[in-house]
């Protein structure tokens, strides 16, 4: 979290700087108004360079972390052998045969009482062997998930709200880099320079 935070601090201080410096260039009275915005905009680009590595750098190591994370409670281990196989199987077997309201009330009596092998035998196959859905498989992980790892899953969803703050923070600082920079008056004039040195040259 530390670097996230100090990608974010970094990101604010460049909007900052951004704003000093095109404030500080722009008054320069000796240069021509196009030649200060010519400055200005290679000052910004390279302040904006900067914070966007820190964001990217920062935002990899979380994605990182996030994963790493969710990968350690993503479900219930697979059967460690045959009997543990032949068990599971015979869990969803009874679990089929089940109506769909016996069968979701098994479920969630196994993950409130920790009965973790029912979950394994459900989660850990094709959805159809065991009588439910893609989505119920899908909301019973996320059911087991929040039962037994509650300060992971808390974990992971912080980690994401900070990711996609940081994504929006860059994206906001790119926009107010690019407010400061006239790029139509700037282009017109690296233009118009390349046309007078193609005279010159030829």
């Amino acid at each position: 979290m530390t670097k996230l935070v100090n990608a974010a601090a970094f990101s604010y201080e460049a909007c900052s700087s951004i704003e000093e410096t095109h404030r500080t260039i722009m008054a320069n009275q000796m240069a021509t108004p196009i030649a200060n915005e010519k400055r200005a905009r290679d000052a910004h680009f390279e302040v904006q360079q900067n914070a966007a590595h820190a964001i990217d750098t920062a935002i990899s190591l979380a994605v990182a972390s996030r994963d790493a994370v969710a990968a350690s409670y993503e479900g219930p281990p697979k059967a460690k052998n045959i009997d543990e196989a032949t068990v599971f199987s015979d869990t969803r077997a009874v679990l089929a045969r089940m109506s769909p309201r016996e069968r979701r009330k098994a479920v969630d009596a196994a993950i409130d009482s920790g009965e973790d092998s029912v979950i394994a035998a459900v989660l850990n196959a094709p959805s159809l062997t065991s009588g439910f859905s893609k989505l119920e498989i899908d909301a019973i992980r996320v059911k087991w998930q929040r039962e037994r790892f509650p300060k992971e899953v808390d974990r992971v969803a912080r980690l994401d709200r900070a990711i996609d703050d940081l994504l929006r923070g860059g994206q906001s600082m790119v926009g107010f880099c690019a407010s400061f920079t006239n790029a139509k008056a700037v282009s017109e004039a690296i233009e118009s320079e390349r046309d007078a040195l193609a005279r010159t040259t030829n």
